[in-house]
């Protein structure tokens, strides 16, 4: 209350909390409001209902400036009060004193989630009291599972947990910290929340052979691992079912000897894909300890990309004409393909040198692309020569595939004929060179 007995001095912009009063009514000026606590306290600045506070000149120096500031506004959720030596006097006058912020009694239900499934997003509950804004922060939560704190992030709302685990864990504590905006940085002045977390499931990898592809299907071997629960001792290869890859079916299954990893070899019946096919691996309820139905992690599985030649071999004769074949790709690839085409022999060229390129893309894969070979006349010996020419894709999907080589044989048939032949007029043996 500030008051004066010179002149005739008036009330202005005066306010009471009505609800923490019970008081709705004035009995002093006509000028007194009554207001909420959040109208109270809504104000950082000297803005709004507290608009003209800081409009006086205090100190009598004929001008309002920083000397003049007289109130600290404190944060949304504290009342105004008048400050000492530049600093607020007692906090709130001692009606509110620094508090920690509190989760109250919310809590947070502990979770129990499959790896690789997306889980239902949730929120983290609201704190109360503290001063000013808050940061929350959390901690412990398993990979593939993230913290959305403002919305910003992925899972596009504020306090939201949300994503799908990517890896199988024990039980694990999830801490949610909170620290509201004063300057006291202790623990004492922080709320915690926890709950438990645990992620169980299969995940499938590939032991034999390390990449999977449809080159190397017939017998290929992959390994179910269960986090968190066992095999059933009744569980067979009936109860593993391929999903993804035309052809592809469980032909056996073994386990190891603590049961949580089930060895599947693979059956092929050879079905041509051309785009990449994603394997699953689903494991009926009645394999596991907990008669729970899993599907695993997808895996991409890459068609057999190779390259097709038309011709096998191609005979030349030296200094005779060249030779030519052709060269397209199996099955699209993922980007741009360069076929690398080299002779091993000097006696054969291709495309004018010992080695060229042919360039495929997306586009134009399956356009069939000529390559030329031919004969170099030596002048000199008369040997046949044999010439290996090989075609080896890289790039698009083509670089890891076991086929992406092709090879031509050309062979040459020398000119020169050296040795003896028969003159039958003069009844001789004659030399030739």
């Amino acid at each position: 209350m500030l008051a004066s007995s010179v002149g005739n001095p008036s009330v202005r912009d005066s306010y009471w909390d009505r609800e923490t009063t019970g008081q709705n009514t004035s009995r002093g000026s006509p000028n007194s409001d009554g207001l909420t606590t959040a109208e109270l306290q809504a104000p950082t600045s000297a803005a709004g209902i507290y608009a003209q506070w800081d409009d006086y000149d205090l100190d009598g120096d004929g001008r309002v400036d920083a000397d003049d500031d007289a109130w600290d506004f404190g944060y949304s959720n504290q009342y105004p009060v008048l400050k000492w030596g530049g600093h607020a006097t007692t906090t709130q006058f001692n009606a509110q004193p620094d508090t920690a912020p509190t989760f109250g009694d919310a809590t947070v239900t502990n979770k129990n989630y499959d790896v690789g499934a997306t889980i239902a997003p949730f929120e983290i509950p609201l704190v109360t009291r503290g001063n000013g804004a808050y940061d929350y922060a959390v901690t412990g939560l398993p990979a593939g599972i993230v913290f959305d704190e403002d919305g910003s992030g992925s899972c596009g709302s504020a306090r939201t947990v949300c994503g799908a685990p990517t890896v199988v864990v024990a039980t694990t504590t999830v801490t949610v910290t909170v620290q509201d905006a004063d300057a006291n940085m202790a623990s004492s002045d922080q709320a915690r929340l926890t709950f438990a977390v645990a992620v169980t499931g299969a995940v499938v990898s590939a032991t034999s052979p390390a990449t999977l592809n449809q080159s190397r299907l017939r017998g290929a071997m992959v390994d179910v691992s269960l986090g968190g629960f066992t095999y059933a001792a009744g569980a067979n290869a009936s109860h593993f079912t391929i999903a993804g890859v035309p052809g592809l079916t469980v032909y056996s299954v073994s386990f190891n000897a603590a049961r949580t990893v089930a060895a599947l070899r693979l059956h092929y019946d050879g079905s041509d894909f051309d785009a990449d096919a994603t394997l699953a691996v689903t494991v009926a309820a009645a394999a596991t300890s907990h008669n729970t139905a899993l599907t695993t992690p997808t895996r991409t599985v890459a068609p057999a990309r190779w390259v097709n030649i038309s011709k096998k071999s191609i005979a030349l004769t030296e200094g005779g004409s060249s030779g030519t074949y052709t060269v397209v790709l199996e099955s699209p690839p993922t980007g741009n393909v360069t076929v690398t085409v080299t002779s091993d022999n000097a006696a054969v060229t291709v495309g004018g040198s010992a080695s060229t390129t042919l360039a495929f893309t997306t586009s134009n894969w399956n356009t069939a692309q000529m390559v030329t070979v031919a004969p170099v006349d030596d002048n000199a010996d008369a040997v046949d020569e044999l010439a290996l020419v090989t075609n080896v894709a890289s790039g698009g999907g083509y670089a890891h595939s076991a086929v992406a080589s092709r090879t031509v044989r050309v062979t040459v048939d020398d000119d020169e004929q050296t040795g003896t032949d028969y003159d039958a007029d003069d009844d001789q043996l004659i030399e030739i060179d």
